[in-house]
């Protein structure tokens, strides 16, 4: 019993195979996927690490960072409209540099997308331990003798949990 391949209707009218890229996305995938992009708490350890180091004059390294950011956005949608493949960031230097690049390129993009995470966690302890440190329920972090301030035994449980119910989509 041969099965005629599914297919769906993506923007501007393009056909696709299921079991294919699609090249569509809908409203809510387009929003969430914007907002998770977005809104994060390492940014926010990157506006206080800078302020701290920098102070008012951060503010300028933030515009030349954004105006990179907007730089590289064009040239991936320049390339990724040129190119329609999946895995953009390591296959458009591989096209243009070769295999090293490439590599070098998706290496890079797989240690942000799993550093990311542990990242949100770090943030999310040190906001909420500043409510929790002063319940019955214990502290989350203490300060080491060097001023580093550490994880107690609650604390690694709390990130624990925090990583699975957060990040196990």
């Amino acid at each position: 019993m041969a099965q005629e391949a599914v297919t769906h209707t993506g923007v501007a009218g393009r056909r696709a195979r299921t079991g294919s890229l699609r090249r569509d996305i809908g409203m809510v995938g387009l929003m969430f996927s914007s907002l998770g992009a977005i809104i994060g708490s390492g940014w926010l350890f990157g506006a206080l690490y800078a302020a701290q180091a920098a102070g008012p004059a951060a503010l300028i390294s933030w515009v030349l960072a954004g105006l990179g950011v907007l730089l590289l956005a064009l040239i991936h949608a320049e390339l990724g409209s040129m190119f329609p493949v999946a895995g953009g960031t390591a296959r458009f230097p591989h096209y243009a540099f070769g295999g090293l690049a490439g590599f070098a390129g998706g290496w890079v993009m797989w240690v942000g997308s799993v550093t990311v995470a542990p990242i949100e966690v770090e943030a999310l302890l040190q906001y909420a331990s500043n409510y929790i440190n002063s319940s019955n329920l214990g502290n989350l972090t203490y300060t080491a003798s060097n001023g580093s301030v550490v994880l107690t035994a609650f604390g690694y449980g709390v990130a624990v949990g925090a990583e699975y119910v957060l990040f196990s989509s």
